[in-house]
């Protein structure tokens, strides 16, 4: 549940990965659903609006904290195509937006589905 990244020379970083945060974290922070769930339920909020395809609105519209939300964030990048998530280059979230084809919006509504 845990990375090791080392940087050049001694240096190095414990950090925990996704597995740590779909498996323990909503049972410490008392969350009452799942990473899975919070997945589904950013799902939703994609699916009911088109604009908040850039993150920082698909986080408004959550009313999380970045520590509930990027986990989510993240499980819900994973069901999608690498190739819709912006690459940029930001301290706050996993992709700064996503950009969402027809094809998409059918695999979020089959996700959604596989409940």
């Amino acid at each position: 549940m845990t990375d090791i990244q080392r940087a050049i020379g001694r240096h190095w970083w414990l950090r925990l990965n996704q597995d740590f945060y779909e498996q323990v974290d909503h049972q410490v922070m008392g969350w009452g659903s799942t990473t899975e769930q919070d997945a589904r339920t950013l799902a939703n909020l994609l699916l009911e609006d088109e604009g908040r395809e850039r993150t920082s609105a698909l986080h408004a519209a959550s009313g999380w904290e970045k520590r509930r939300f990027n986990p989510a964030f993240q499980f819900l990048l994973n069901v999608i195509p690498d190739e819709r998530a912006s690459r940029e280059i930001q301290p706050d979230y996993p992709s700064s937006s996503i950009f969402l084809l027809d094809e998409d919006k059918a695999l979020l509504r089959r996700f959604l589905a596989a409940r």
